[in-house]
């Protein structure tokens, strides 16, 4: 009750602040997640893995375009090599207007392109010999497939989902991490203040001690060496609070820059009331760790990407892609007759790159995959048992924290009583400076280490939400607004 009373007094005589205002850590951690600069990083992770997943569903879309020159005009002269082999310039003054209309569609399931296409030039020559000509493509189907190489689209068809549920669940994960840095700033607050009002309350306390030891000295009830003691108490507890007045105002100013509030304010913390929670077992959380972490989508995909490197090396080995083209075209110095006389217009060609002799080149390339792709998986397969190691070792320290709470919780009653009774005692003359300053000390670091072990248990609170997804305190997934912060 006397620290409560204390510290409105504090923060005023500091000469800081208009106004104090008491921040609750829940509402410390709601600015964090709203106006922190990671939670604002993590939102334009998100938002960026979101566009590039838009563009892949979009590669499996038709893409409809328009291409062409309107107008194309040339006036000069050409070089132009005429039927006996010489050559002569040539003057030109030409205009041509062009356009095609194509729709062009990717096929998932080969690999290959195929695209429908409509058509239309017109050339006209300027001068003494004026001439009007129209060439009309009505319509081309071209196919282009590969026939031994690496089906791309299907390898993405896979890949770019699990990438696009990582970043979601890497999203949700750096929440979670910006909650626990938001709770450490706030307890690092905390013990400064702490730290700062027990600087206070012990200056306060060697300066009655010391004024009532003069009394006393002057008495004859205790020695010179007795009072010199107490002196020297009263300026070590003023150099001590100095110093944790620096220190307090830092760590206020951490946390007001995390949280991106102004300097105007001084912000007061306070301990977070805690319940008793209910251990936690080991297969629970690993089964939400299992659903909801970022870990499973990861290694999946970074094993599909190592297949896939696999496959682009092998592809590469013997290399064929055929090109065809089937349509009608038509010409004439008039717009409709160049869409009546139409004659077929078809082309196929087949692409050939067979190696002959290579030194063992491409056998390298692929052989250089496939041992990449073990190497993956034989680290994926240590990552994935230190994975579930540190989550068994981190649910132990969590259900074991609230034991090493309580007693933080009863040594600090205990030793604020002590302290107490030592002040009383001394003034009676039955304790020496030494003992009372044990009490102190022991008064302080008892205060301190509740504090520590309250944040560490939110630590490892956190830490556990940040694996799981998962709300353990209201048996509930942690809310999340994915599909409101991908929205523009």
């Amino acid at each position: 009750m006397k620290v409560v009373l204390l510290l409105p007094l504090l923060f005023v005589s500091l000469n800081l602040i208009a106004v104090v205002r008491n921040l609750p850590m829940e509402e410390a951690i709601a600015l964090a997640r709203r106006q922190s600069v990671s939670a604002a990083t993590a939102r334009n992770q998100l938002r960026a893995a979101h566009w590039r997943y838009v563009a892949h569903r979009a590669n499996l879309l038709p893409e409809v375009s328009f291409t062409g020159y309107l107008p194309d005009f040339k006036r000069g002269y050409n070089l132009y090599q005429n039927a006996q082999g010489g050559y002569q310039f040539v003057r030109t003054n030409v205009m041509k207007l062009n356009g095609e209309l194509s729709v062009v569609q990717n096929i998932p399931w080969t690999g290959g392109t195929i695209g429908i296409a409509s058509s239309l030039e017109r050339v006209t020559t300027y001068g003494e010999n004026r001439s009007q000509k129209f060439l009309s493509v009505p319509v081309t189907i071209t196919l282009n497939q590969p026939i031994f190489g690496v089906n791309t689209f299907r390898w993405e068809n896979k890949i770019e989902p699990l990438r696009y549920k990582e970043a979601q669940q890497n999203y949700m994960n750096a929440v979670e991490q910006t909650t626990r840095e938001a709770i450490k700033r706030y307890f690092d607050l905390l013990i400064a203040q702490e730290r700062l009002t027990s600087a206070w309350q012990n200056e306060r306390n060697a300066e009655k001690l010391y004024d009532i030891a003069q009394v006393r000295r002057s008495n004859g009830e205790i020695s010179t060496n007795d009072e010199r003691r107490l002196q020297l108490n009263l300026l070590s507890a003023q150099s001590i609070r100095t110093e944790e007045e620096t220190n307090w105002r830092a760590q206020l100013f951490r946390l007001q820059s995390f949280l991106g509030l102004g300097s105007g304010d001084t912000l007061r913390v306070s301990l977070a009331t805690l319940g008793k929670q209910a251990p936690l077992l080991f297969s629970e959380v690993m089964a939400y760790t299992r659903e909801n972490h970022s870990f499973d989508r990861y290694a999946e995909r970074t094993r599909l990407e190592s297949a896939y490197s696999v496959a682009k090396a092998k592809g590469e080995r013997h290399r064929i892609d055929l090109f065809a083209s089937v349509g009608y075209t038509g010409q004439d110095e008039a717009l409709t007759p160049a869409y009546e006389k139409l004659i077929d217009n078809q082309q196929v060609r087949v692409g050939l790159r067979i190696p002959i002799l290579d030194w063992g080149k491409r056998k390298g390339k692929v052989r250089t995959a496939e041992w990449d792709r073990e190497v993956v998986e034989t680290q994926l397969q240590r990552e994935e048992q230190t994975f579930e190691q540190d989550i068994y070792i981190l649910v132990e320290r969590y259900n074991n924290q609230q034991q090493q709470l309580r007693i933080a919780e009863a040594s600090d009653s205990i030793a604020q009583l002590r302290y107490q009774t030592s002040i009383e005692v001394f003034l009676l003359g039955k304790i020496g400076v030494l003992e009372l300053n044990d009490a102190q000390q022991s008064k302080d670091d008892a205060r301190l280490r509740r504090i520590r072990q309250q944040w560490q248990f939110w630590d490892y609170f956190y830490r556990i939400r940040a694996l799981t997804l998962h709300d353990f305190t209201g048996e509930r997934p942690v809310e999340n607004e994915l599909e409101e912060l991908v929205k523009d």
